[in-house]
């Protein structure tokens, strides 16, 4: 399991706090994240939003972020604001997509969306998301003609945008 955002920032900020805050920190299910041993080994490290994001489930991760700084007054940076900023601004949801054990890396299928979609998004949705489930991938994308999706597209808040440079399925 690897803590959400900076481990060393939270465990300094934490010893001045009581031995109960930190146990209760430290098993915080919403500070708690599953990741492989590659992942928190040799990836993520100690490293905060600013210098490590997920591939998938971006907008999530920094949601989460954000969710366990403010729920323990833990500060952040500003090069880690930017970063949680940029990424949380490009995101049409912060749900987390949930990939099938047995099927590839297009069989994402995320929860349903948190809101209601506008009128614009709900004509993208008839027109490009053939499963239904309020997202569209870049199966259904490349299936319609529309990929690469620029951010102006009004497919584009409906999918997910790996790398974050406003192109998704590229």
């Amino acid at each position: 399991m690897t803590k959400a955002g900076s481990p060393l920032r939270a465990a300094f900020l934490l010893s001045a706090a009581g031995a109960g805050m930190r146990r209760r920190f430290a098993s915080d299910l919403l500070n708690l994240t599953l990741a492989g041993p590659d992942v928190d080994r040799n990836r993520k490290k100690h490293h905060d939003a600013a210098q490590w994001m997920p591939s998938m489930n971006r907008c999530w991760f920094a949601a989460r972020v954000v969710e366990v700084r403010r729920k323990y007054a833990l500060t952040v940076d500003a090069r880690e604001a930017r970063a949680l900023e940029r990424v949380l601004s490009a995101c049409a949801s912060t749900e987390m997509v949930v990939r099938s054990c047995d099927a590839g890396p297009s069989a994402a299928v995320p929860e349903a969306p948190r809101s209601v979609p506008s009128s614009g998004t709900t004509d993208a949705l008839r027109l490009w998301d053939d499963n239904g489930n309020g997202r569209i991938t870049c199966r259904e994308a490349r299936r319609h003609g529309i990929a690469p999706v620029p951010r102006s597209h009004p497919a584009y808040p409906l999918m997910h945008d790996g790398d974050g440079d406003g192109v998704a399925c590229e």
